[in-house]
């Protein structure tokens, strides 16, 4: 392996235990450059072009970088609730759209060579496939297994806006608290109001951060995505 591949390699290796969450997390890696590389490529109009010389480009107009979305989940026995309540399919057209689901107990990455198929992909990882166009890169949807990753795996996405299960967002909000200086708005989805209340508590003062019951969240989700 050549040494630039060996350094891209080390940038994104601790986001991930298992060697097929790395292997996933490269993909990611170069899907996130290709995408990066053919937006900043395309060009704008110069600004001493007149009406008429802009009319085809004002039927099409330029693509714009697309924001970063992430939705954060565990997978289980039983969908996603906050999945659920996402719009299908997701606008991969329009904003870049990737979903995390904690799985501390995969053991073979369902991105990795190893990976046997289907029955080795959790309910909640199919559920998240589902969602997305027949065309969208399947490296948009990643499992992980360590806690602990959660925060450096958004900030390697650059998110701007976090859709996050209650139950995953740490100790006393440390999750959202962590991300806020740099993601433009954090909403958490919860079952319960008990749940949403404490919660609250945490982080409800921090601008930015939205407690919502897990039924509100598609309404939030259009007039944000």
């Amino acid at each position: 392996m050549s040494a630039p591949r060996q350094r891209r390699n080390g940038l994104l290796l601790p986001l991930a235990l298992t060697a097929g969450a790395a292997a996933a997390s490269f993909a990611l890696y170069y899907f996130l450059s290709d995408n990066s590389s053919s937006t900043q490529s395309t060009g704008t109009p110069a600004a001493h072009e007149s009406e008429s010389e802009l009319g085809p480009r004002r039927r099409s107009p330029p693509p714009t970088t697309k924001k970063s979305i992430v939705v954060v989940v565990r997978e289980g026995s039983s969908a996603s609730e906050l999945l659920s309540s996402l719009p299908s399919p997701l606008p991969h057209d329009r904003a870049n759209i990737f979903t995390l689901i904690y799985s501390p107990s995969m053991t073979t990455h369902p991105l990795s060579d190893s990976s046997g198929g289907e029955e080795l992909q959790g309910k909640v990882y199919r559920q998240a496939r589902k969602l997305y166009p027949r065309e969208a890169p399947r490296e948009l949807v990643l499992p992980y297994t360590d806690s602990a990753s959660l925060v450096p795996m958004l900030k390697q996405l650059a998110a701007e806006g976090v859709y996050i299960e209650g139950d995953l967002v740490g100790e006393k909000g440390a999750v959202v608290k962590a991300v806020m200086e740099w993601v433009g708005g954090v909403v958490v989805a919860v079952r319960d109001p008990a749940t949403g209340q404490r919660i609250a508590d945490q982080v409800g003062r921090v601008k930015g951060v939205k407690v919502l019951d897990v039924g509100r969240v598609g309404e939030d989700w259009v007039r944000r995505v």
